[in-house]
């Protein structure tokens, strides 16, 4: 069912790449994607900081259209009721609301969509006017930007942003319009370790544990009340979980405007140039420090590339490990490595929180392509990205 119809499509995917070669099919690629509002989910513990990160956003002069929508999951109703209940009328839902510094906020029970919606055509109407205004005042020569620098989402009730980043691409208008950013965890220094120390029901996942493992970045929050002994080891910890996922150290309370927010809310970690760059850099995501070694594979079978194996245990028994493969010498046959994703996908999902990686296919006419993948659980992005560099010997990680 919907394996086959993703294999149709990666397939599809492949031809269109042929066709499309070229540079200025590639600059109007680029163009769209720079076009779309970049989207980061923001996840962390209660009293992690977020609500601290998300005023500082909303309430302070820092030059940018941000617009944050909360996304209040499994607290349906709850809040009316006692509203109607007092007598007073209900809050509508889904009101955007312009604050001072120019930055827009909702909140969203029910209907993600249409509220991301709302809010960009808000920011277009905003950007609209202030263009009419500078050229009333002859000043119309100001580039042109963007509505809005970025949509962030917080999800409270929920510790696995997965369903909100699958909501992106569940719509093509969504799709035309936004573009998953990244996830950014904000993380307390102070309580980390003993938050992943909580003890777990069999087989169940520590929450802290999980919300790091599906981060791109981590603001480690309370760094200047912490001990630096105890910073070095949450910074140890959170490598554990997810060994190639930058750290940025921070004091949301007391100098939040030390947060490098232009650099954090518009990193493009789920693009697949992204994913690229950081695996072909000269230190690539899965050699830093606290990763496991990659499992170098020469040969063997697709059930040998598929067996399980333990991440070196720390004392952090958290139930989430990174792991890396790394295949030298042979390319991957495409059809082959897409059944073998599939299944993978399709008996793990739940299991997987996220993988990326940059492989060399080779295709039905022996020709030899590079291709990036990235994924959230069930939902994967796959995309050809050329032919080979003819002297490199292939290798897939």
């Amino acid at each position: 069912g919907m394996h086959a119809e993703h294999d149709a499509l990666v397939l599809q995917a492949l031809d269109t790449a042929r066709t499309q070669v070229g540079a200025a099919a590639e600059e109007e690629r680029q163009a769209a994607h720079a076009a779309k509002v970049p989207v980061t989910v923001l996840t962390g513990f209660l009293g992690a900081g977020k609500t601290t990160l998300l005023n500082y956003i909303l309430r302070a002069d820092h030059g940018r259209r941000y617009a944050v929508i909360e996304n209040e999951v499994g607290q349906i109703g709850i809040d009316n009721q006692l509203l109607n209940s007092a007598g007073m009328a209900a809050r509508t839902e889904e009101t955007v609301t312009l604050l001072d510094n120019g930055c827009l906020c909702c909140t969203v029970r029910s209907d993600l969509i249409t509220a991301i919606h709302q809010i960009i055509d808000r920011a277009d109407a905003l950007a609209a006017n202030e263009l009419a205004a500078a050229a009333a005042h002859g000043g119309g020569d100001a580039a042109p930007r963007r509505a809005l620098d970025a949509i962030l989402i917080e999800t409270t009730g929920m510790a696995d942003p997965g369903p909100v980043c699958k909501t992106f691409y569940a719509e093509d208008k969504l799709r035309e319009r936004t573009r998953v950013d990244g996830v950014l965890t904000v993380v307390d220094a102070l309580h980390f370790e003993r938050q992943l120390q909580r003890l777990r029901s069999a087989g169940a996942v520590n929450e802290s544990a999980q919300q790091v493992a599906f981060a791109d970045a981590v603001l480690l929050n309370k760094a200047d009340a912490a001990d630096p002994a105890v910073l070095e080891a949450a910074e140890a910890a959170i490598k554990c979980i997810n060994a190639g996922c930058p750290i940025v150290r921070c004091s949301l309370a007391t100098r939040p405007h030390d947060v490098p927010l232009a650099e954090l809310l518009g990193a493009d970690s789920f693009c697949l140039d992204r994913v690229l760059q950081d695996f072909l850099s000269p230190e690539p995501a899965l050699a830093l420090p606290g990763a496991p070694p990659a499992k170098r594979l020469r040969g063997g079978t697709v059930a040998d590339f598929c067996s399980p194996w333990q991440a070196s245990r720390s004392r952090h028994d958290t139930g989430v490990a990174t792991c890396a493969f790394s295949l030298e010498g042979a390319p991957l046959v495409l059809e082959r490595f897409l059944q073998v994703m599939n299944t993978i996908r399709a008996e793990n999902a739940v299991d997987l929180y996220r993988y990326k990686g940059v492989v060399c296919v080779k295709e039905p006419s022996g020709a030899l392509k590079r291709a990036v993948f990235q994924g959230v659980h069930d939902l994967c992005q796959f995309e050809p990205r050329g032919k080979w560099p003819g002297a490199e010997p292939p290798k897939s990680q």
